[in-house]
C-alpha cells in the first residue's frame, strides 16, 4: 500500500498506522457533543516522481491518499496491533 495514516481527535494524537487496518481506538479522545477529527495521509514518493518528463507513469500509479469510506463506529475497541 505504501501510505501512512495519522489521526488526531480534538487536537490530540490517536495514532499512526503504516499498514492495514487503518483503525484507531478513539474512545478516550472523544467527548459529548461536537468533536474534531483530523486525518493526515502521507503518500509514497511514487506520486512525486511521476511528474514532468515522467508523467507517462501516471496512468499506472495505484490509487493512494484518503480513499473511503471513513467511518466512526461505537462498540468494542479495535485491535490495533
Amino acid at each position: 500500500m505504501g501510505v501512512v495514516a495519522e489521526v488526531w481527535v480534538n487536537g490530540k494524537p490517536a495514532g499512526t498506522r503504516v499498514w492495514l487496518p487503518f483503525a484507531f481506538d478513539i474512545t478516550d479522545l472523544v467527548k459529548p457533543g461536537k468533536n474534531t477529527v483530523k486525518i493526515l495521509v502521507t503518500n509514497t514518493m511514487e506520486n512525486e516522481r511521476a511528474v514532468d518528463n515522467r508523467a507517462r507513469k501516471l496512468p499506472r500509479l495505484a490509487h493512494s491518499g484518503l480513499i473511503g469510506p471513513v467511518s466512526i463506529r461505537a462498540g468494542a475497541p479495535v485491535a490495533t496491533r
